[in-house]
């Protein structure tokens, strides 16, 4: 059983558990929310029994009434405002897929990003220079591939599995946001808490972009069977260290997932993003320490073909 299918099988048990909590924790909600709604409407009653005001306005009543509603209706309409366009989102980034490379499943389309993120130049080519030959040469070299390439492993699965959990994070605070919306001057807290959701709820269409991109960089594609219909770039003979250079460039672009979701809203995930920048600037760090240890070396390394494993989502 391979990292997607334990994810797969992970949330196909915790939705339901979640959406069950989140069942269990709506009728104390609504009772907060209800408290609220009646000392407001008793205060704008009061001030004008008072002659403070001249008359209740209509939003005093129409606006908690129907955040109230959305608090009974919180399950469904979270599937119908935030699950449903973001899955809508994404089955035509996936449908673009499949019309231009002729994949036809989401299984076939991880395989076929993975195979790219794998990609090493081979020492089949005449006279060797491959990327085995150069591994054989400075155990650093080895070390420093088997580095980059655990990196490349966990990269997608670091975006999706966090995506799960601050997802999970927000929608449970979904009704608390509707219950401190009706606080006089906190109107804001529930327009930030849909943005913010709906960036975390974006992260995997995004994730899917990356994929599309580096399944259409025309390199090994052999490894896909040749799903672009046209020979490769012949990029196995050049330099050696393209490989290396492509697969680290494709790692920092996964980590920067959640900030390219928060391009498509007013207010993203500061929580997913400031995640995304850490790791960022961390394999940044590691990359400048390992270049700097390795000055004098020559050339460097991604993929060992005999080891070779999972790559990202």
């Amino acid at each position: 059983m391979n990292f997607y299918t334990l994810i797969d099988n992970f949330e196909n048990v915790f939705n339901p558990l979640l959406a069950q909590y989140i069942r269990s924790i709506l009728r104390a909600v609504g009772l907060f929310a209800g408290v609220i709604t009646t000392i407001y409407v008793l205060y704008k009653v009061i001030k004008v029994f008072i002659g403070d005001a001249e008359k209740i306005e209509g939003s005093t009543l129409v606006r908690p009434s129907l955040i109230l509603g959305a608090i009974v209706l919180y399950v469904p309409l979270v599937d119908l405002v935030l699950e449903t366009p973001v899955t809508l989102v994404n089955d035509i980034i996936l449908d673009g897929l499949r019309t231009t490379t002729g994949i036809s499943d989401i299984n076939s389309i991880r395989e076929a990003a993975r195979g790219k993120l794998q990609y090493t130049q081979d020492s089949d080519s005449a006279g060797g220079n491959g990327i085995h030959d150069i591994l054989q040469v400075n155990p650093f070299l080895e070390l420093f591939h088997l580095v980059i390439f655990f990196i490349g492993t966990i990269a997608a699965g670091y975006v999706i599995f966090s995506q799960l959990l601050i997802k999970a994070i927000h929608i449970i605070l979904g009704p608390f946001a509707l219950a401190f919306a009706l606080i006089p001057g906190n109107e804001r807290v529930l327009a930030n808490w849909f943005q913010s959701t709906l960036s975390v709820f974006l992260w995997i269409p995004v994730l899917n972009i990356v994929r599309v991109i580096i399944i259409l960089v025309p390199v090994n594609e052999d490894a896909v069977g040749g799903i672009l219909g046209r020979p490769n770039l012949d990029l196995d003979k050049p330099d050696i260290l393209f490989s290396m250079v492509f697969q680290i460039a494709m790692i920092f672009i996964i980590f920067k997932v959640p900030q390219f979701a928060n391009m498509l809203v007013a207010q993203g995930s500061s929580m997913g993003q400031q995640l995304g920048s850490t790791l960022t600037y961390q394999l940044k760090s590691s990359t400048v320490s390992a270049g700097m240890s390795k000055v004098g070396i020559g050339g460097g390394a991604i993929d060992d073909p005999n080891q070779r494993a999972g790559g990202g989502k």
